[in-house]
């Protein structure tokens, strides 16, 4: 999902630490309901528009899965 916005940015409007964003990004990190509510509003989408559809490893993000899939 792109938003045009840095990770420090996206951060800040969910009021979280970049450092937690980083872990939720790369996958090592799990976000509560309402970091996910956060970031659904800082991103204008739906919480299940930041839910893949499968499971992904530990790791990988949905954006690295969904590039190796289409490859």
């Amino acid at each position: 999902m792109e938003a045009g916005l840095t990770q420090g940015e996206l951060a800040a409007k969910a009021e979280i630490s970049q450092a937690y964003m980083s872990m939720i990004e790369k996958g090592i990190g799990n976000a509560s309901a309402p970091v996910l509510k956060r970031l659904a509003e800082a991103l204008d989408c739906s919480i299940a528009d930041l839910m893949p559809l499968e499971p992904q490893p530990v790791g990988v993000s949905a954006q690295a899965a969904a590039e190796t899939e289409a490859a």
